[in-house]
């Protein structure tokens, strides 16, 4: 069973995120948060597979900043309404210079 967190501070963007999940038939159990106070209690004491995260306001950068000090080898996909580089993230060159597996 795969473990999954989605921050995003939109309920329906999560819903809509988990339907498009569900369709793809894999056993995995959720875990949606929409505040980062939320986020900062919850992730600590639990192991993700995968976190997306909504990168298109304050607290979603926040997060990805936080795995970038703390724990880089999680892995994290980045959900936006907006087109912006996370360029300007610490330690994006170790991202880009790490093969996909």
């Amino acid at each position: 069973m795969y473990k999954i967190l989605i921050y995003d501070n939109n309920k329906k963007d999560v819903d809509y995120f988990c339907e498009l999940l569900n369709n793809i038939h894999i056993d995995f159990e959720i875990d949606k948060l929409s505040h980062y106070d939320d986020f900062m209690e919850i992730y600590p004491h639990h192991l993700y597979d995968i976190v997306f995260i909504d990168f298109s306001d304050k607290n979603g950068k926040k997060i990805l900043s936080h795995f970038q000090k703390n724990n880089p080898k999680q892995k994290v996909a980045l959900l936006s309404d907006s087109f912006e580089c996370v360029e300007n993230m610490e330690n994006c060159e170790m991202c880009k210079d790490t093969p996909y597996k």
